[in-house]
């Protein structure tokens, strides 16, 4: 029975090792042929592509971070001079 224990073993190792992975490729080839076939219908009309291209934009713009306004550094000496605001 330990034979047939280390077999089993191997067989289930490989099994764990693939089937994540094409659990993972499937859904996501999924997503990208519903994304596909609604690029090609809004391929057709050309104001809808760069509607989707503003969009895209838009969302990169939110994920990234405001921009920092101009600090002062956190000693100032009294002389120091300040550019203008």
């Amino acid at each position: 029975m330990g034979s047939k224990r280390k077999d089993l073993t191997a067989d289930d190792l490989m099994r764990l090792q693939e089937g994540p992975r094409k659990r993972r490729k499937e859904i996501p080839s999924a997503d990208v042929e519903d994304s596909e076939d609604e690029g090609e219908e809004s391929g057709s009309e050309s104001g809808e592509s760069s509607e989707d291209e503003e969009e895209a934009i838009e969302d990169f713009e939110d994920t990234r971070p405001a921009p920092r306004a101009n600090t002062l550094p956190l000693t100032l000496h009294e002389n120091a001079v300040l550019p203008p605001a």
